[in-house]
């Protein structure tokens, strides 16, 4: 028993970081004898998942207005990547990653859409809330008075107008 407790007192152990392939010579050293043994060290890639790069976020795009997006992977083994979605108000391009469109008045809302990227073994898949929001629309004059189209006033004169104006989008006039 004091003998085990003695070589666990001595053992040394050595985090090596080792990144190609090769012979590794294992040596132990006492006071007096050194015992080696080389062993062949081998490396097994194995595929990374790609990744979205930077990660996708929540994203909001307005009716009637150009909506650009270029969503960018990256894959450790330098793949060929493909992209999708789940959605039928866009399309994402399976080859570049770019969503493209411009949202019309009917796709109106929140959506809970996913994005993935493949590099053809594994997928990476990101559920972000897409939100179409309404465009600001114009105020509209609804009764002026004086109500004439033509309105002359005298050098030195004042004319006092009386506006009414509603907003669509009930924003402050």
């Amino acid at each position: 028993q004091k003998i085990v407790q003695q070589l666990e007192e001595t053992k040394v152990f050595r985090s090596v970081s080792v990144t190609t392939p090769g012979f590794i010579n294992f040596t132990v050293t006492d006071d007096n004898l050194t015992s080696s043994e080389v062993v062949w060290f081998n490396i097994t890639e194995v595929n990374d998942i790609p990744y979205f790069n930077p990660s996708l976020t929540d994203m909001n795009a307005t009716e009637n207005v150009s909506f650009i997006y270029d969503a960018n992977a990256t894959d450790e083994e330098n793949a060929t990547l493909s992209f999708s979605d789940n959605t039928t108000i866009f399309n994402i391009s399976n080859t570049t990653g770019i969503i493209n469109f411009t949202p019309a008045n009917s796709q109106l809302g929140n959506y809970s859409i996913n994005i993935s990227v493949n590099d053809g073994v594994n997928t990476n898949s990101t559920i972000i809330l897409f939100r179409v929001l309404v465009a600001n629309q114009l105020p509209n004059i609804t009764s002026f008075w004086p109500n004439q189209t033509n309105i002359s006033v005298k050098e030195n004169l004042s004319i006092l107008f009386n506006i009414t104006a509603t907003d669509p989008d009930n924003d402050t006039l």
